[in-house]
């Protein structure tokens, strides 16, 4: 009987000491498989662009084990991009491994990253596209008709002229190339750069520059955001007045030239200009006697035709 009864106590000791005794576990993690089709485009992001974003790719079965974050793994295809594992613990029901994709992709195609965890294979695929670029677009162009600054023949001309717009898209625009004027020559178009707005009427804003070399008006084919117009402006011929040309001729030409009127005051004041003006024109034209006289150069056409406009005008002061 006591034989027995110490048989009893053994066994029991046995069975205390293989529970109190942990089962082996296995250090390193597994998975049985991956739930995710290698052949899906996961998401779509853009060349050049940086890039940082995730993605879950889910498994069954795992260890109830503990794993590090992995080393980055890069991308192929389209290079520049890395796929880092994320830590974390395996579920024995299952669960999603976290890979971490960051990095600039440097063309368009498809990058690749081949996934190995545990023994166990998948490939994660992201498709990169060219950037797009949305170009302006505006539905309705309206060129001002009227209102617009006119300009003066062979004078410097700077202005800032607004035009009008309907519908805009909301994209930012930049600033133009030089638009050369037509019919009236030497003057320039140039929009300046700004966003596009989307609701309401709002401006494109040209800088108008230049010098006009003829009166006339001076055309500038305005095209933007899929409209055009035409803006116009007037180029009126120069008032040429005593004050801003002929005093100006005369000193020039005339009372400081050596050997000519340079110690005369016929010519010095607008009074005498004025009166002695018929005969000094008649001068100007003469080939036989011409005013100035040799050696010294003839006076140039655009200036005989301006002091004949300033005779024909009235002598203005």
């Amino acid at each position: 009987m006591k034989k027995y009864f110490f048989i009893i106590i053994v066994l029991f000791l046995v069975s205390c000491l293989y529970k109190s005794v942990p089962p082996a576990s296995d250090p390193n993690p597994t998975i049985t498989k991956f739930t995710f089709n290698g052949n899906t485009i996961i998401t779509t992001i853009t060349t050049n662009t940086a890039y940082q974003g995730s993605v879950a790719i889910p498994y069954l079965q795992g260890n109830k084990t503990a794993y590090a974050i992995g080393s980055p793994i890069n991308s192929t295809g389209v290079l520049g991009l890395t796929a880092t594992l994320q830590a974390g613990f395996l579920s024995d029901t299952g669960g999603k491994l976290i890979y971490q994709i960051s990095g600039t992709p440097t063309s368009i195609g498809v990058a690749s990253f081949d996934i190995n965890f545990a023994g166990i294979q998948t490939t994660i695929k992201i498709q990169v596209n060219a950037i797009v670029i949305s170009m302006p677009s505006i539905s309705r162009l309206n060129c001002p008709i009227s209102g617009v600054q006119s300009g003066i023949q062979n004078t410097a001309y700077s202005n800032i002229i607004n035009i009008p717009y309907l519908g805009g898209n909301g994209v930012n625009y930049n600033a133009g190339t030089p638009i050369p004027s037509a019919g009236v020559l030497g003057l320039t178009a140039t929009l300046s750069a700004g966003k596009l707005k989307t609701n309401g009427d709002s401006l494109l804003s040209y800088s108008i520059t230049g010098t006009a070399t003829s009166i006339g008006t001076a055309t500038f084919p305005i095209s933007f955001g899929g409209q055009t117009c035409q803006l116009n402006i007037t180029i009126n011929a120069k008032t040429i007045t005593y004050s801003n040309t002929i005093q100006v001729l005369m000193t020039t030409n005339c009372t400081t030239t050596p050997s000519c009127h340079r110690h005369i005051n016929d010519f010095e004041t607008y009074d005498k200009v004025k009166a002695n003006a018929t005969k000094m024109l008649q001068r100007m034209k003469s080939v036989n006697n011409p005013m100035p006289p040799p050696p010294m150069a003839k006076l140039n056409q655009i200036d005989i035709d301006a002091f004949q406009t300033w005779i024909n005008n009235g002598h203005p002061q």
